[in-house]
């Protein structure tokens, strides 16, 4: 994939943003101990074989050692290294520099609302090229998870209208552009993709969550705390 000028300044603001938070991340997983431990109860039930791990920050959350392999992919330098059964690479969600059908398994955990450009219609091609990218790395019978904040329809909608002014917004607190999607817009483009069996269960907490850097009561947060699984047949075909 070539990124064009727009794409490219996007994705830099992103690296820019995340080349200077790993020690953010560990501090993230004392402090949200209780989703990342709920999390990670749902991530080991998949764990096996070769799993890759998009977008994880460096954050290993889950049990590593129920991996023959694991891939760490990132867009920041900071994680580029090698340890026991784990690999740190560089590399992007929408280009996965792997072979066809060769993990088992591939997370996302709080990356998709990361895949923002300047336009609605842009932000879901790079969701749709990162599905797609996942769909194709993935051994037939593999599956995906994700983890996200999904906001409700209604609340998706008030976003796409106020994109640009939202923008504006990000530009002048110089935060990377972000774009929460509900959970039948993220169903809807994995089932496009190719996968077939997709399931979303709502992970429930008490006290605050993180949101754009902030401690917000989960009470006031109109989003929800979603896992979803998408699973790959194993004679199924990427739809065109």
């Amino acid at each position: 994939m070539e990124f064009t000028k727009r794409d490219n300044t996007e994705r830099k603001n992103t690296q820019k943003y995340f080349d200077k938070l790993p020690a953010h991340y560990k501090e993230a997983t004392i402090k949200y101990d209780e989703l990342y431990s709920s999390v990670a109860a749902n991530i080991n039930q998949d764990l096996k074989g070769r799993v890759l791990d998009i977008g994880s920050g460096g954050i290993i959350n889950y049990d590593r050692s129920l991996c023959k392999r694991l891939i760490l992919l990132d867009i920041t330098k900071s994680n580029v290294k090698k340890e026991g059964n784990t690999y740190f690479v560089m590399g992007d969600c929408t280009s996965i520099g792997l072979t066809k059908e060769s993990v088992d398994m591939v997370i996302m955990q709080s990356l998709i609302h990361h895949l923002a450009e300047k336009s609605h219609k842009k932000t879901l091609l790079n969701i749709e090229k990162s599905f797609k990218e996942g769909y194709r790395v993935l051994k037939p019978g593999g599956s995906m998870f994700i983890l996200e904040n999904c906001p409700s329809r209604i609340i998706e909608r008030i976003e796409i209208i106020l994109y640009p002014f939202l923008s504006l917004i990000y530009k002048i607190i110089k935060f990377p552009l972000v774009f929460a999607h509900s959970q039948k817009t993220l169903k809807d483009l994995l089932m496009k993709c190719g996968f077939k069996e997709v399931s979303i269960k709502k992970i429930q907490l008490q006290g605050n969550i993180p949101i754009l850097g902030f401690d917000i009561p989960e009470k006031y947060v109109p989003m929800i705390i979603s896992i979803i699984r998408a699973k790959k047949e194993h004679q199924g075909t990427l739809r065109k």
